[in-house]
C-alpha cells in the first residue's frame, strides 16, 4: 500500500479504533488516480497522545490529528487546476467515513484566510465564536466585494445563518 505508520499498532488502535486505514487509502488512491495524482507521502504518526495522518503529493496536501473522539483538521490544500472538480467533496466523504468508524464526536477546523470560512458552510460547519463570524466576514467581503459589516448583519437578522452560510459558499462567484 505504501503507506508508512510510525509508532506501535496499539497505540494507533487506542486513539483511533475502527479507523480502517485500508478502505481509506483505497478511496484516497482512487481519488488520487481519477485525477492523475501520484502521492509522494502518505503516513500515519504517533505523537504523544495523539494521531497525525499525513497524505501529500505536488497539488494536493491533507494533514489531520486525532485524539481520543476528536479530529483536528490541520490543514487541506489543493492547486487551483484541481479545484472545482469535486476532490474535496470525495475526500471528506471518505474521511467522514473513518470518522464514525472511529467514534469521532467532535471535528476541529481551522479555516484559511483566502477560502476557508464560506468553503467550510458547504459541508455545515458554522462558526463558534464572533471573532470567527467576523472573520467570515472579512474574508467575503474581500471575495464578494459586500462589506463585512453587511455580512455580519445579514447573518445575525436571519433565522436561518447556517442556510445563508451555505447560500455564500455555494454562489457562483
Amino acid at each position: 500500500r505504501g503507506i508508512k505508520f510510525y509508532g506501535r499498532a496499539e497505540d494507533f488502535n487506542n486513539i483511533i479504533e475502527g479507523f480502517d486505514y485500508a478502505q481509506f487509502d483505497d478511496e484516497i488512491m482512487a481519488i488520487f488516480k481519477a485525477n492523475n495524482i501520484r502521492p509522494s507521502a502518505k503516513a500515519f504518526s504517533i505523537i504523544g497522545n495523539s494521531v497525525d495522518l499525513e497524505y501529500s503529493c505536488g497539488g494536493f496536501k491533507l494533514n489531520r490529528t486525532f485524539t481520543k473522539g476528536v479530529v483536528k483538521h490541520d490543514f487541506f490544500k489543493i492547486d487551483r487546476s484541481l479545484q472545482g472538480t469535486g476532490i474535496s467533496k470525495q475526500t471528506f466523504k471518505a474521511l467522514y467515513k473513518q470518522y464514525n468508524n472511529a467514534g469521532i464526536t467532535k471535528i476541529d477546523v481551522h479555516a484559511n484566510i483566502d477560502v476557508g470560512g464560506y468553503t467550510w458552510a458547504k459541508y455545515g460547519f458554522k462558526p463558534n465564536s464572533k471573532f470567527n463570524i467576523e472573520r467570515i466576514g472579512r474574508s467575503v467581503e474581500r471575495k464578494f466585494g459586500v462589506s463585512s459589516i453587511q455580512y455580519k448583519e445579514y447573518i445575525r437578522l436571519t433565522k436561518d445563518g447556517q442556510r445563508n452560510l451555505n447560500a455564500v459558499a455555494n454562489s457562483k462567484y
